[in-house]
């Protein structure tokens, strides 16, 4: 009982948070996304295999993704993102580091503003071991995926 006390608290605010800016996140953001991933990757607090996705955006500050098959899922809380770049195809974006691989976030084609996911603890954490290292490459590599509009 005590454990789903505290719980509903932290949903409803999860959902208060998404429900805040829902048209200008859904215009920015209105199709699914299909890519096929060649590499295991984190999201969400899950380590997700190599595979066929699909990324939509079903309320306002989540990311939802979806293997083709639909056995395994990871919803990501999110914010709006500006890109240096207008990339012409969907893209993901990945942070690799020390060969672990970080869902950053997903663009449209011909938009500069994406849909990019909080960092999470364990990326963090890896970007603190990166730092402590001495690594030549104090920052993480991004690794770009093209993907599909599905309507």
């Amino acid at each position: 009982m005590r454990r789903s006390i505290r719980w509903i608290p932290g949903s409803l605010a999860l959902l208060a948070l998404m429900a805040g800016d829902a048209v200008r996140a859904r215009a920015q953001f209105s199709h699914r996304v299909n890519a096929s991933i060649p590499f295991a990757f984190e999201a969400g607090g899950r380590i997700l295999p190599p595979g066929s996705y699909s990324i939509t955006h079903p309320v306002a500050g989540a990311i939802q993704i979806v293997s083709r098959d639909g056995a395994r899922f990871v919803y990501a809380t999110a914010h709006d993102e500006t890109s240096d770049t207008t990339f012409g195809a969907a893209t993901l974006l990945f942070h690799r580091i020390n060969g672990r691989y970080f869902f950053t976030g997903v663009w449209e084609p011909e938009n500069k503003v994406g849909s990019a996911v909080w960092t999470s603890r364990a990326e963090r954490e890896a970007r603190r071991a990166l730092a402590a290292d001495g690594s030549a490459r104090p920052a993480p590599e991004p690794v770009y995926v093209s993907a599909r509009l599905a309507p």
